[in-house]
């Protein structure tokens, strides 16, 4: 008898304690055993610390150098940007900052597989404040990140910063479009499925000065040159969300120039805005002479990453020496234009170059792209520029096979396909996320 009111109290026992876990974390108790870890506890002053979760990594690529996934940032000049998101995921609820992100390269950009997975992985993390620039790609007859849509019904002549002769001025996205249209008009629409969560209520329109102001069919309330110090940029305010717009708007005078250069989209939420720009076949040496970096002051960034080296490494005769003082010239000329922006380097990861031999074609990994990152990261080390070394942590020497035949990498071998970029996209928001909760950790020490 004894035996049994014993053995009655424990199953007892055992239930409460079951159900006061499960009434304590508002889940069943088989979704409290797979619960995200909470947040650390600063035992001097008990609060939370707000420490961020890296994304997972399949294990299924070994060669992927998951131990070499980290920023390299000896000077600490990450700090502001880690404290900015500190601040973020602090005040999450009574936030009204929005932390702006500029992302610059080339192709491996310009498609917006790997921007766009790093973007949503920040917003999911930090708050999504919009989907910040989107270009007019399609219409400069190049292509477009498949989350968004920007037509028109006029005739668009298109100008890209590779050119060496350039028809067209090129502004914030690296292109410029331009009709010989009096009535000019856009339609901004965001995609069914890859644009969900990105509604919008302001857009800041990039243009020649002398272009007609846009104006919508459903704005309320517009405003134009909300940033007095930039002739070239305005916004317009409409008073609900939307996830697409028609923009219009026509010339008045013999003097209208009808030359824009893409939109910035937010929603008024505190949260991370992202932007990407990218442009295939680009180099260092391109961005220099374009409004790029000039107009890139309307987006505030405290943090830009550039992403550029793969065309470089595709030269016939690659200069060491030519290559840093290209690569000097840029940066000089981002941070003249940014001043209070931090910067980050990131290096290219190795591809394979196309040869003829005895009339056969036949691929073979292109040395140079290790040559291009090896000044690159003697370039950051001399300057104190952080930088995250995308050609190790990819595998490095010889890498491009195992990302090839792994079904990462595209046909031509240069390129990566979307599962390989959203994957390089992972592993930069992991960088970025370890050195931010060592950050925090740091910090909360000191404290």
């Amino acid at each position: 008898m004894k035996i049994n009111l014993l053995i009655t109290g424990l199953i007892l026992c055992m239930g409460f304690a079951i159900s006061s876990i499960a009434s304590n974390t508002g889940k069943d108790v088989k979704s409290f055993t797979k619960a995200k870890p909470s947040p650390e506890i600063n035992d001097k002053h008990k609060v939370a610390v707000p420490v961020a979760h890296e994304v997972p990594v399949t294990s299924t690529y070994r060669f992927v150098k998951k131990d070499e996934n980290k920023i390299v940032d000896n000077d600490s000049t990450m700090s502001a940007f880690f404290e900015a998101l500190y601040t973020l995921k602090a005040e999450a609820k009574d936030s009204t900052d929005v932390l702006s992100v500029v992302h610059i390269g080339d192709s491996h950009i310009q498609a917006g597989y790997l921007t766009g997975r790093v973007m949503r992985n920040f917003q999911h993390e930090f708050g999504n404040a919009g989907r910040g620039l989107v270009v007019p790609l399609k219409l400069a007859r190049t292509n477009e990140p498949n989350d968004y849509f920007i037509t028109s019904t006029n005739q668009w002549k298109g100008g890209r910063l590779i050119q060496k002769n350039r028809t067209l001025p090129v502004g914030v996205g690296g292109i410029g479009v331009e009709t010989q249209s009096k009535a000019v008009n856009f339609t901004l629409r965001m995609g069914e499925k890859n644009g969900t969560g990105y509604e919008f209520n302001q857009i800041t329109v990039f243009s020649d000065e002398k272009a007609p102001v846009l104006d919508s069919e459903v704005a309320i309330d517009s405003v134009s040159n909300v940033t007095t110090d930039y002739s070239f940029a305005y916004k317009l305010r409409l008073d609900t969300l939307t996830d697409s717009i028609r923009l219009k708007g026509s010339c008045n005078t013999a003097s209208s120039n009808p030359l824009y250069y893409g939109f910035s989209l937010e929603n008024g939420s505190s949260g991370v805005l992202y932007h990407s720009i990218g442009i295939n076949g680009a180099h260092y040496a391109d961005y220099v002479n374009s409004y790029a970096f000039k107009q890139t002051q309307v987006l505030a960034p405290k943090l830009i990453i550039i992403s550029l080296g793969t065309n470089e490494a595709f030269g016939r005769n690659l200069k060491e020496t030519v290559l840093k003082y290209q690569i000097d010239e840029t940066i000089s000329k981002i941070k003249q234009e940014n001043p209070n922006s931090l910067l980050l380097i990131t290096t290219p990861p190795e591809c394979y170059i196309k040869k003829r031999v005895n009339k056969k074609v036949i691929y073979e990994p292109n040395a140079k792209v290790a040559k291009v990152r090896d000044v690159l990261i003697d370039y950051a080390k001399e300057k104190g520029i952080a930088y995250w070394d995308l050609y190790e942590v990819t595998g490095g020497k010889g890498s491009c096979k195992n990302w090839y035949s792994s079904k990462l990498m595209s046909r031509d071998r240069i390129h990566f396909t979307q599962d390989g970029y959203q994957l390089q996209g992972d592993l930069l928001y992991n960088a970025l996320i370890s050195g931010y909760n060592e950050y925090v950790a740091n910090r909360n020490r000191l404290q």
